[in-house]
This record gives structure tokens, C-alpha cells and sequence, in this order.
């Protein structure tokens, strides 16, 4: 097809196959690139999103521990996975605290008791799932910090609570509880 022109060169109309096929292979390098970078956004964005989930949830039964601990007079069971406390709610009835992580099913499951008897906890209820601590979730310091194993040396309990994330660095919230009698005799 010719065009006359002013100076009669011929110009042309159209692309070219080869300039189609150049267009073609730039628009997908360029279409890949945006989709692998859309793909890493949402995974990055995921990946945060069960960070945040988990630390929240970590955070919340460390809170719900460490005031029972906190208020627990005297602590029962010195034991890695096994915390018993009596805890003087503010309704003034004693009642024993008891938390357990269980192996099997990775859970960490509380109850309460009566504080008189043999412990016999009331019904267990689910404080987190996917519990995978790196060691006990409860350790006894007394009051230079080392471990022990008698309930009148604790001064302080570590409690440290781990939760093991797909593809990604498992989340750990590690908290100290000062007890609040301190190792003096419960008032």
C-alpha cells in the first residue's frame, strides 16, 4: 500500500509480524513480573497476617495465666507442662487454678477446683491449640532467678508459649510473673 507524500516517499500502514511478535513477548516478561510480584505480596501478606494472629493469641493466654499466677497463693504442682495455684478471685472464694499442655493434641487447656481435697479439676476448657513449646511452657525461679523444685522457694514463674508457623519462624512470647506472696506465708 502506498501513500504519496509531499516528497513521494512511501510510508507504511501497519505493523510489521515481527514488531507484533517483539510487542507480544515485552508485554508478557513485563505481565510476568507483575504477577510474581502480586503473588509474593499476598503470601508476604499472609504470612504476617498469621504472625500477628498468633502473637495475639500467645499474648492472650499469656494474660490469662500470668493473673492467676499472679494471685495464686500457693502455688500446688511445680511441674514443666502442670500449673495448680489457689487463686482468691475478687468474690473472695478460693478456688485452684489449673493449667495443663497437653502433648498429644498440643493444647493448653485450664480449669478451676475446689481448694480443699484431692485436685480434681471441673471441666477443661481450651485456652490455645497448636501449642509446640520449645521446653516446659512453665518454669519455677526462686529468688536469685535459678530453678527450683519446692513450692515455698518459688518466687517467680517463667511462663514461655510457642506456636509453630508454615514456612516461617515459629512465634514465642516468653513473660515473668512475681508471685504475690512472694514465698511468705498467703494472707
Amino acid at each position: 500500500m502506498r501513500r504519496a507524500g509531499d516528497d513521494g516517499r512511501r510510508s507504511e500502514v501497519g505493523a510489521s509480524l515481527v514488531e507484533l511478535l517483539v510487542v507480544l513477548v515485552l508485554v508478557s516478561v513485563v505481565g510476568t513480573i507483575a504477577v510474581n510480584g502480586l503473588v509474593t505480596a499476598m503470601r508476604v501478606s499472609r504470612q504476617t497476617e498469621a504472625r500477628v494472629h498468633a502473637a495475639a493469641e500467645l499474648q492472650r493466654a499469656a494474660e490469662r495465666i500470668t493473673r492467676d499466677v499472679r494471685a495464686a497463693c500457693p502455688l500446688e504442682v511445680l511441674d514443666g507442662d502442670r500449673l495448680v495455684g489457689v487463686v482468691h478471685p475478687g468474690t473472695g472464694t478460693a478456688q485452684r487454678a489449673i493449667y495443663r499442655y497437653d502433648a498429644a493434641t498440643r493444647t493448653l487447656l485450664s480449669a478451676t477446683a475446689d481448694p480443699t481435697g484431692p485436685i480434681v479439676s471441673s471441666t477443661e476448657r481450651i485456652v490455645m491449640t497448636d501449642v509446640e513449646p520449645a521446653g516446659p511452657l512453665f518454669t519455677y525461679l526462686g529468688e536469685d532467678g535459678t530453678p527450683v523444685t519446692a513450692a515455698a522457694d518459688v518466687r517467680t514463674v517463667q511462663i514461655s508459649l510457642r506456636r509453630d508457623l508454615r514456612e516461617q519462624d515459629p512465634v514465642e512470647i516468653e513473660t515473668m510473673v512475681a508471685l504475690r506472696n512472694g514465698g511468705r506465708a498467703c494472707e
